[in-house]
């Protein structure tokens, strides 16, 4: 694959350039649709990495590269669990 557009990323080869552009909004957070995108990313770089000389990672964003992990995301995760779970955790960790 030498053109792959996603809803987090995208990328494309030419000419033994790939360039990888991450296009998340607001801020480029790596949440699991960009983890899942950048698995994407890597399975054809595999096949892409002989004929590639430069790999060129840029943000689709102006005012930022990527604000890190995607901490709604994992907020909402955390908050999903059944208290029961957490509670019992606490208990271990007191």
């Amino acid at each position: 694959m030498k053109i792959f557009t996603g809803k987090t990323l995208r990328w494309e080869w030419r000419e033994g350039v790939i360039e990888l552009t991450l296009d998340h909004e607001p801020a480029n957070e790596i949440g699991s649709a960009m983890l899942a995108e950048l698995e994407k990313f890597v399975a054809a770089f595999d096949v892409l990495a002989p004929q590639t000389s430069v790999c060129i990672i840029a943000s689709a964003r102006k005012s930022v590269f990527s604000a890190g992990g995607d901490l709604r995301e994992l907020y909402a995760t955390a908050a999903a669990v059944p208290e029961k779970k957490s509670s019992s955790r606490r208990a271990r960790f007191s």
